[in-house]
């Protein structure tokens, strides 16, 4: 006769098939609850993506979209539905943000409500916009696109990057790097010039600290501008693999070849630059502001570059962890760029190209070709930078705001014109407007010996029904992306 185990020692011997898995430990669980609920995902995707992050199924651990809601609750962090918001309760949030994004559409309103953790259906956003905004829903809908192809096998295999330059009658300039597979933007930088080539080497640079690798290629426009990324970049891969010496690893795309920063540059003006862009004309109408004048000119660099930033990083963080809309003529995957990026392998299989390097590599290749002691790094000159500061204590710290932004320049203004030393402070400035010029126009060669590696180089054109199998192979994937044709 067969012995009957007892229940102790059933439960010895671990999970029975009948039994449940133990839950994913709080410790792990509660903070990617918060940063997914932060980014709008469901409970049912918020469960997959977590037990993909913690590797539940090799440790055994279970997880349910129910659990996610219980612990959800827990935290107090109320869904959609549990937020049960109205027209008239979202009013107070909207109205700041239309203000702030005049040109915003109802997906990308969803999503900066969704990073103040205020989340609605984009259903009800529509609503909003129809009944308090009916004029701006019918001007955006008067939209003239044309379609381009972009190629490209992997995350980190390629990072484009490009300048703006609409800003200069105010004395700014922007750059920026996008992560072409994932669409991840890497950097957004504003700045007093864009043409320096050690300032633009720097922010590839600093991007490459943070995500510890560098991709195979960098690409660009045309321009001297970027003979500092072309330089870094191919030192770096050349110290990595030395059969690379000789061989530039930049890209250069002529025309409008370079799409994907083209792309981003578009959207960047359709849904961030227009308020501030006003803002700033508001000062040049009213005779406040002259780019000419260099006390004006450095006080208002002083407070506008800093408060762009912020600004810019907070876009950057809202567009990379939005889902674009749906696009049944995209190859690439389409998801959260933060996602892609992050975990490629989720995505069809994608291929993770980044190449990995110390920062002691970064740090040789920065003191070569960016220099932090270099001069283009001072937000504003030394002298001015120390006068400066007094006043802004004085005024009391004010924080910058699109409200306050003229009256916390003019306070500083009078308060630098009533300093003693005015008028010497204006010798100094002008004879550093001058050295400025020279840094601007900073010249960098490219490495010598180095082969021009041209679009044609990398890609050779393919049918799109070859696209496609490679694709799903894979291999190259193609992707057909928006672009307003009035770049």
């Amino acid at each position: 006769m067969e012995s009957v185990d007892s229940p102790t020692e059933r439960t010895s011997r671990g999970p029975q098939p009948n039994q449940h898995r133990p839950t994913v430990p709080d410790e792990v669980l509660l903070p990617r609850i918060e940063e997914y609920w932060s980014q709008g995902l469901g409970d049912a995707a918020i469960a997959e993506a977590i037990k993909l992050d913690v590797g539940a199924a090799e440790r055994g651990w279970g997880l349910s979209k129910k659990t996610v809601a219980r612990r959800r609750k827990m935290l107090k962090m109320a869904s959609v539905r549990q937020q049960a918001h109205t027209i008239e309760s979202i009013r107070p949030y909207m109205e700041k943000l239309v203000r702030k994004y005049p040109h915003a559409g109802a997906k990308r309103l969803k999503d900066w409500l969704a990073l103040q953790q205020i989340f609605v259906s984009e259903h009800l956003i529509r609503e909003y916009n129809l009944h308090f905004h009916p004029e701006d829903v019918i001007g955006r809908k008067g939209k003239h696109l044309k379609r381009k192809r972009f190629w490209s096998p992997g995350v980190f295999a390629t990072v484009a990057v490009d300048q703006h330059d609409k800003w200069k009658r105010f004395g700014l300039y922007l750059h920026l790097g996008l992560e072409t597979f994932s669409g991840y933007l890497l950097w957004v930088e504003p700045w007093w010039t864009n043409r320096n080539p050690r300032l633009i080497c720097s922010f590839y640079i600093d991007m490459a600290r943070k995500h510890q690798g560098v991709p195979l290629l960098t690409q660009s426009n045309p321009g001297s501008e970027n003979n500092g990324i072309a330089n870094a970049h191919t030192t770096l891969r050349q110290l990595l693999d030395p059969s690379l010496v000789g061989m530039l690893q930049h890209r250069w795309m002529r025309g409008h070849a370079n799409i994907k920063p083209k792309i981003k540059w578009s959207q960047l003006r359709r849904e961030f630059t227009t308020a501030y862009e006003n803002l700033f004309d508001l000062g040049v109408i009213k005779g406040w502001y002259d780019r000419w004048n260099q006390l004006q000119y450095y006080t208002f660099r002083w407070i506008a570059i800093p408060f762009l930033r912020e600004n810019l990083r907070e876009y950057i963080r809202m567009h990379n962890t939005s889902k674009p809309r749906a696009d049944k003529t995209k190859v690439l995957p389409l998801g959260r760029p933060e996602h892609i990026l992050f975990h490629p392998e989720r995505f069809g299989n994608a291929r993770d190209f980044k190449v990995l390097v110390t920062d002691q590599e970064l740090s040789y290749v920065e003191d070569l070709y960016a220099p932090r002691h270099h001069a283009v790094f001072r937000l504003v000159p030394d002298k001015f930078e120390i006068q400066i500061i007094p006043v802004y204590i004085a005024l009391g710290c004010p924080e910058t705001t699109m409200d306050n932004f003229w009256d916390i320049y003019h306070g500083l203004l009078d308060g630098l014109r009533n300093r003693p030393d005015h008028a010497e402070l204006l010798h100094t400035l002008a004879s550093e407007a001058e050295r400025e010029e020279t840094i601007d126009n900073e010249y960098m060669d490219l490495l010598e010996g180095s082969e021009l590696l041209e679009e044609s180089d990398m890609y050779e054109s393919t049918s799109e029904e070859e696209a496609m199998q490679e694709g799903d192979n894979g291999g190259v994937m193609r992707e057909v992306e928006e672009l307003d044709v009035s770049l």
